[in-house]
């Protein structure tokens, strides 16, 4: 693992010197996001909390997503250049993203499946698709693909439209700050992904009619990712 700093005007280079050598940053300070590229190897890349550029090149390569909130200036969103769907992973630390203020300042988020079950390290990924008015369900993905949309802000607005889109199922119950990893399309075909947050409690058969939505990673891929593409840990 590496862990440096970047107090410099721009992004700093970190390339992987071998096959399957991995790279973390996250424990990095500094103010500038991180260019990291991988090898031809499998390996684990963790970029910092500011916005990072993050290549992993021809191996099976798990991108770990830590935190949306940069050391300084706000909100960051890293960019994997090069996401594969045939075989990368698009990883979610819970510890790092469940942290007070790691997604939302001064909020503690719990990511939960869509019926407001805690996400634990390593839990089966079930993917759910929102086109629509939809009832949640134990999927602990969401697809938007009801429209594409410019970017977070606007992914909220298209999920509270009409009173809510999403609506709990007959089982669950969604506690304020209750978080769910969503992808969608922006306008433009660019994949990323995002933590939604219920803004309040809302019982089985309520519509969720207030969200915040952050946006954590633009994904370089042009196809939606499945449940082989997704993770939780630790």
């Amino acid at each position: 693992g590496a862990s440096s700093t970047n107090d410099g005007t721009g992004i700093v280079s970190l390339t992987s010197g071998s096959a399957g050598v991995d790279i973390d940053v996250s424990a990095a300070s500094g103010d500038n996001g991180w260019s990291i590229t991988g090898s031809t190897g499998s390996e684990v890349l963790v970029g910092s909390n500011n916005a990072d550029s993050i290549t992993g090149g021809t191996g099976i390569d798990t991108f770990v997503f830590t935190s949306g909130l940069s050391i300084t200036s706000g909100l960051s969103i890293d960019t994997v250049v090069d996401f594969t769907i045939a075989d990368d992973v698009a990883a979610f630390s819970l510890a790092a993203l469940e942290a007070a203020g790691a997604v939302v300042a001064a909020t503690t988020l719990d990511l939960t499946n869509g019926l407001g079950t805690s996400i634990s390290a390593g839990d089966a990924i079930s993917v759910l698709t929102v086109a629509g008015a939809t009832t949640t369900t134990s999927a602990n993905v969401l697809l938007y693909t009801a429209s594409t949309v410019a970017d977070a802000a606007a992914l909220e607005l298209a999920l509270e439209a009409a009173g809510g889109l999403l609506t709990v199922g007959a089982t669950g119950a969604i506690s304020q700050n209750d978080s769910f990893v969503v992808q969608y399309v922006t306008a433009g075909g660019q994949e990323r992904l995002a933590i939604v947050n219920a803004s309040a409690a809302y019982a089985a058969g309520a519509t969720i009619d207030t969200v915040d939505a952050t946006d954590i990673a633009i994904v370089g891929t042009t196809a939606n990712l499945g449940a082989a593409n997704y993770s939780f840990i630790a």
